[in-house]
C-alpha cells in the first residue's frame, strides 16, 4: 500500500540510487576470508546485508546447501543488527544529514537489512521531526530497500551458480539445483509497483481535469490523494 504515495517516475528516480548498495555484497565476503569464517555463513550474511535480509537468506540456503546451524546465525545476526539499526539510525541520520529528507531516506533504505524494518525506521524519523513533505524519508527509504529487493533475482542465481562450480571442483559432482526465478522474486514489489501505477494514473487525471482517476477532487483531505500537484491543500 506505501505505492500509493509515489509515481513511477518517483521510483525511477529514487530508485536507481539503491543500485550501489550491492557493493556490499562484496565487501563482506571479502570481511568473511579476513575473518576466516566458514565459506557459506559468509555468502549468507552478505546476501542478507545487501539484499533483503532473512527472505534472501533462507531463499538462498537451499542453492548452497548451508546448514541449519549456519541458516540460523546468519539470520540471527541480520535480526539482532536489524532491530538496532532500526531504533538508532533515525536519530543518526538527522545528525548526518542535517534533516535532509533524501539523503537520510537514502541512508536507511540502504543500510537497514529488512524491509519492515527499513519501513519502520524512515516511519520513525518522519514522526520523530515532524516530516510532511513529499516524499518523506519513509518513501524514499522503502524505494532504495525495493531496488535491493529486485537484486535478489541476480545475486542468489549467481551466488548459486558460483558455488556449484566451485562444488564440482572439489568433488567432482553437486546434487546442488539452481532455483527457479519466480520462487526468488519477493511477491510485494509487484503489489507496491500495481499501487504506483494506480498513482501515476491518479496525477495524471489531476493535471488534465482535476479529478484523480477521474472521481476524486484535489480538495479532500484523504491521505490516499495527497499529491505534489497540489501541495497547498494538504
Amino acid at each position: 500500500m506505501l505505492g500509493i504515495r509515489l509515481s513511477i517516475s518517483d521510483i525511477a528516480v529514487i530508485g536507481i540510487w539503491g543500485l550501489p548498495i550491492v557493493i556490499g555484497l562484496s565487501a563482506t565476503l571479502l570481511l568473511n576470508r579476513i575473518l576466516n569464517l566458514p565459506a557459506r555463513l559468509g555468502i549468507l550474511m552478505a546476501i542478507g546485508t545487501s539484499i533483503c535480509g532473512a527472505s534472501a537468506i533462507v531463499a538462498s540456503s537451499a542453492t548452497i546447501e548451508a546448514t541449519d546451524e549456519e541458516v540460523t546465525y546468519a539470520i540471527a545476526n541480520i535480526t539482532i543488527f536489524g532491530i538496532a539499526a532500526t531504533l538508532f539510525y533515525p536519530y543518526l541520520a538527522n545528525v548526518i544529514f542535517a534533516g535532509d529528507i533524501i539523503h537520510t531516506g537514502l541512508f536507511i533504505g540502504t543500510s537497514i537489512h529488512e524491509t519492515a524494518q527499513v519501513a519502520a525506521a524512515g516511519l520513525i524519523f518522519d514522526q520523530s521531526f515532524d516530516v510532511s513533505s513529499s516524499p518523506t524519508a519513509a518513501d524514499v527509504a522503502i524505494i532504495a530497500k525495493l531496488v535491493r529487493n529486485i537484486m535478489i533475482v541476480i545475486v542468489i542465481p549467481t551466488m548459486a551458480f558460483v558455488y556449484m562450480r566451485r562444488t564440482v571442483q572439489i568433488r567432482g559432482s553437486s546434487t546442488v539445483k539452481a532455483p527457479r526465478i519466480l520462487d526468488l522474486i519477493p511477491m510485494f514489489i509487484f503489489g507496491f509497483l500495481l499501487m504506483s501505477i494506480i498513482r501515476s494514473l491518479g496525477d495524471t487525471h489531476l493535471t488534465n481535469n482535476g479529478l484523480a482517476l477521474g472521481i476524486w477532487t484535489p480538495t479532500g483531505k484523504d491521505p490516499l490523494l495527497k499529491s505534489k500537484i497540489y501541495p497547498d491543500t494538504y
